[in-house]
């Protein structure tokens, strides 16, 4: 809605906003997981890395734009209209990974740390988003739509589907989620809630954007919502396979004496 601040571009602000707000985020989380400052620190600088070189180096492989000559030179990287981000989250989530596994031996707590701050930090680049107009959705007649003016990305003068604000709610109901889970109980399975959540919320929200950002179709299902299908429905199996165990014993449940059958004489 909002393109640029002074001539700046309003997306580069949020963006970095929302860089920024992961690592302190993950800062003031890490006494509840157990987790020391230089994993905060860490983290930090991996979602840096995913969300604008890893973003742009993907961005260009999903449209065939990509090559080793041009990544070094220095005009791939200053040249600010040819920037283009996409799936940095994606980035993050398998560079997040390969750290927990490495660096951590693949700890439950270091695995729900990894995942802590990242719906946080998508809700702050999907307003990126929004101010820019890009990640638009298809034309929409209800009243909800939004107009975007002329520099943004989206086409202006047009009423659309304002997809990355239901990108927004699906990243809050995550946040919400989170803060109510057990940690006991479900400790080491915040990805998977999270796949669950977001992949399924970003399967249903495609159903409103224009299909040309990744043109692959599979059936009715572009590229993405088969990506985002599969992973929400591998998420749910690994939740329920962690439903079905049995509780872990609290300190108090270790303490009380064994319950005395009541028909003993």
């Amino acid at each position: 809605m909002w393109p640029q601040v002074y001539g700046i571009p309003t997306y580069i602000l949020i963006y970095t906003l929302g860089v920024i707000a992961h690592g302190v985020i993950l800062q003031t989380r890490t006494r509840r997981f157990g987790q020391p400052w230089t994993s905060a620190v860490t983290l930090g600088l991996l979602y840096f890395i995913a969300m604008f070189p890893g973003a742009r180096i993907l961005s260009d492989l999903i449209y065939h734009r990509f090559s080793i000559e041009s990544l070094m030179t220095l005009h791939y990287w200053t040249c600010k209209d040819c920037w283009s981000l996409w799936g940095g989250p994606l980035v993050y989530l398998a560079m997040a990974f390969a750290w927990v596994v490495v660096a951590k031996k693949y700890d439950a707590d270091a695995r729900d740390f990894s995942i802590a701050a990242l719906p946080h930090a998508m809700i702050i680049a999907k307003l990126a988003c929004f101010a820019n107009g890009c990640c638009y959705g298809l034309p929409c007649t209800m009243p909800w739509s939004v107009t975007f003016p002329e520099g943004a990305d989206a086409p202006a003068g047009v009423a659309l589907h304002p997809t990355q604000l239901y990108e927004i709610a699906v990243l809050l109901l995550v946040c919400y989620v989170f803060g109510a889970l057990n940690r006991e109980r479900w400790r080491g399975t915040w990805l998977a809630w999270f796949l669950a959540i977001y992949c399924a919320g970003r399967l249903i929200t495609e159903f409103w954007r224009p299909t040309e950002e990744l043109r692959a179709i599979v059936g009715r299902l572009s590229t993405s919502q088969w990506l985002c299908g599969t992973a929400s429905l591998v998420a749910m199996i690994w939740l329920l396979a962690q439903a079905r165990r049995p509780a872990p014993r609290t300190e108090c449940d270790l303490d009380a004496p064994d319950d005395i059958d009541s028909s003993e004489s």
